[in-house]
């Protein structure tokens, strides 16, 4: 069993994969970054990088301002493969030594506060950088936490009873995958044995609650019951757009939120997973995950293992639409042969459903090698590089559970499986000297389109070019008055519209004023593009085509060349 809720983590933690970020504390902004570039796990062998920079700052909180004691403050950003964590001493003061030159994001956090980006001054919007040079000490890096608002009540059953083991969830609307919709907006609650929950830490905002009830007992077990309970909004209601919001002022508590859970029938789904040969694929784990929405709240069902024949049963499905997957063991331990998940999509309704054929997802193999284009001193070495996949648009469980990456060859080759098209080829490379040129194929740069095949296809000859050619746009931003403007944020984005694409865009950039006042975006590629200097953009929005829209004929057009410098002065712009 515990192996099984290890791996329901894990489906979870993959499935929300690229919007960490966002949906555990969405007041975090963004951690500075190149949406082209990435990077894969350090190796646990290896060492910190170091340098001769250093941070200090003091953290306190609430209205007096006491000093927080034991607060947490991280560190993130392009001199690091790996954040460094810190936490206050008695007087609320806080170090942090030995750092490489680079640009970093700092946060502070403790129970109960809401959590801050340094130089952040509105709820969902990113901080501001901190450019750090060799042998530089920062000093009065501070932070003032507010009391973090409050959401409290209780889950009831159709009955009135109270309702144990629920997860609440508060969630909000965001700007995600180019549409506004809604994902989790701080921390999970459970009910205790009397049904209440409490929710803590929340910045003001207008909030939504939702409560899953999944009965953790069950696992692993033939649950025969055909009674369950639908994902439920406050105040009892099934679809989002009927929820009423919570509106949650500064340090505020709404208490006394009681509501029930909607029963609903739940059925059994049944079949065989095979695997890439047909044979049948036993002893893996059955999870059921859905196929909307894996943003919002990850409403999985308790899940099985296949027996020696591949075959499975998992009860207690709600109605929905889900992807059923079968994660061979070999995946969850990390060792021995790498066997693809098998899957399958499905729609629940009110009857038992037979019959499903688990089979590993088609797709594309994807043969390559990568090229440097630049001549350096210190070129990357073949181990220090992997080449993965994303969905251009929302891939859903299918993409995300069936990519795999591959580590380059000594020959600087790879193979890449990928489970759906169109996808979007990415290094992720230890190195911040190099970043993407372009992803070759058949001579035609698809970097930003993506691949596109038909299942079972086999794309060979891609070349994923790097390049040591930064390009890097910097400037200031003034008033109307040609005063220095105390706080904005630029938005940069292509002139062509047909590169505003919704998700993993390697030319749709946002910055925000270092602590000298000025900002700064690397690594764009070369190609013709539009910056506007506003008030605040909330994360994600930036990719609203509506929103683009309203920025291009106010903007300032330039170009870049590879490995082209701009330097930009910018006016203020107000945008309705």
């Amino acid at each position: 069993m515990r192996r099984l809720l290890l791996l329901t983590l894990l489906l979870s933690g993959t499935a929300l994969a690229d919007t960490a970020a966002q949906a555990v504390g969405q007041i975090i902004g963004r951690p500075p970054g190149r949406p082209g570039m990435m990077r894969p796990p350090r190796d646990r062998g290896a060492t910190l990088e170091t340098g001769t920079a250093r941070l200090r700052g003091v953290v306190v909180g609430g209205e007096s301002g006491q000093p927080l004691r034991r607060a947490i403050v991280r560190l993130q950003g392009e001199g690091i493969r790996e954040g460094r964590i810190t936490t206050t001493d008695e007087e609320g003061r806080w170090e942090l030594a030995d750092l490489p030159a680079g640009r970093y994001t700092l946060t502070a956090s403790k129970a109960g506060y809401v959590t801050l980006q340094y130089g952040q001054r509105r709820a969902f919007v990113a901080g501001r950088p901190i450019e750090l040079a060799d042998g530089q000490t920062l000093d009065n890096l501070n932070f003032h936490l507010p009391r973090g608002a409050v959401i409290s009540g209780r889950i009831i059953d159709e009955f009135g009873e109270p309702v144990a083991d629920v997860s609440v969830a508060p969630m909000r609307y965001q700007f995600a995958n180019g549409r506004r919709q809604l994902v989790p907006a701080g921390r999970f609650a459970q009910t205790d044995d009397g049904g209440h929950f409490r929710i803590y830490g929340l910045p003001p905002g207008e909030f939504y609650l939702s409560a899953t009830f999944r009965d953790w007992s069950t696992m692993g077990a033939m649950n025969e019951s055909s009674h369950g309970y639908a994902p439920t909004y406050y105040p009892g209601v099934m679809s989002p757009q009927h929820a009423e919001p919570i509106v949650l002022g500064l340090g505020g508590e709404v208490s006394g939120l009681t509501f029930p859970l909607l029963p609903v029938r739940t059925v059994t789904i049944s079949g065989t997973a095979l695997d890439g040969l047909g044979r049948p694929l036993a002893n893996a784990f059955v999870q059921v995950m859905p196929r909307e929405n894996v943003m919002g709240v990850f409403t999985m069902s308790a899940g099985n293992r296949t027996r020696e024949d591949g075959s499975f049963r998992v009860t207690n499905v709600v109605p929905g639409d889900y992807t059923v997957i079968a994660v061979p063991i070999q995946q969850i331990r990390g060792g021995g042969e790498n066997i693809a998940p098998a899957m399958a999509d499905v729609t629940v309704g009110s009857e038992d459903i037979s019959g499903v054929v688990l089979t590993p997802p088609r797709g594309a193999t994807i043969r390559g090698r990568v090229v440097l284009k630049d001549r350096a001193s210190n070129p990357p070495s073949p181990e220090t590089i992997t080449i993965t996949a994303l969905p251009d648009g929302d891939g859903g469980p299918v993409f995300m559970m069936g990519t795999r990456p591959s580590a380059l060859r000594p020959d600087w080759t790879f193979d890449l499986r990928v489970p759906r098209s169109p996808a979007l080829i990415r290094p992720l490379v230890t190195s911040e000297e190099w970043t993407v040129a372009a992803v070759l194929v058949n001579g035609e740069d698809v970097a930003d389109t993506g691949v596109t095949f038909r299942d079972g296809d086999m794309i060979t000859d891609v070349q994923v070019v790097l390049t040591t050619r930064r390009t890097e746009v910097s400037g200031s931003v003034v008033d109307d008055r040609g005063q220095p403007a105390p706080d904005y944020t630029v938005v940069v984005f292509p002139e062509d519209p047909a590169y505003w694409r919704a998700r993993w865009s390697r030319r749709i950039r946002v910055a925000r004023p270092d602590q000298s006042g000025t900002w700064s975006i690397r690594g764009l590629p070369p190609g013709r593009y539009v910056a506007t200097a506003i008030e605040a953009v909330e994360q994600g929005e930036e990719y609203d085509s509506a929103l683009l829209e309203r920025l291009r004929p106010i903007g300032t057009p330039f170009a870049l060349g590879e490995g082209g410098q701009q330097t930009m002065r910018l006016t203020l712009q107000q945008v309705y």
